[in-house]
């Protein structure tokens, strides 16, 4: 799971950046619920394992998303029961919005 390190200076400074841009937009798709919150997180472990090796494993041993980023990077499909819990919400949500309306 973790790469080598990029050797350019710049461009190490660029995905550690480019890794905190999109770990912030995952914190924001967990907490809001327009935005898918862990693609962006795994995307910034990706940047993370290109450029910091601590960020990294900070990212894959966290308590919330650390399951999930490893379970990504393993090949573990999603359980069916997930699968059919997102479908159920998203009807939901498309049913209470078109009665709002």
């Amino acid at each position: 799971m973790k790469r080598e390190l990029i050797e350019n200076k710049y461009l190490r400074w660029l995905y550690l950046f480019l890794g905190f841009i999109f770990l912030g937009f995952g914190v924001l798709g967990i907490l809001l619920p327009v935005i898918p919150g862990l693609v962006f997180v795994v995307v910034s472990t990706y940047f993370f394992s290109r450029s910091s090796h601590k960020f990294h494993d900070l990212l894959i041993n966290n308590k919330y998303v650390g399951k999930y980023v490893r379970d990504y990077y393993s090949g573990v499909p999603i359980p069916l029961r997930t699968k059919i819990l997102a479908v159920l919400f998203m009807v939901i949500s498309l049913v209470v919005g078109i009665c709002l309306l």
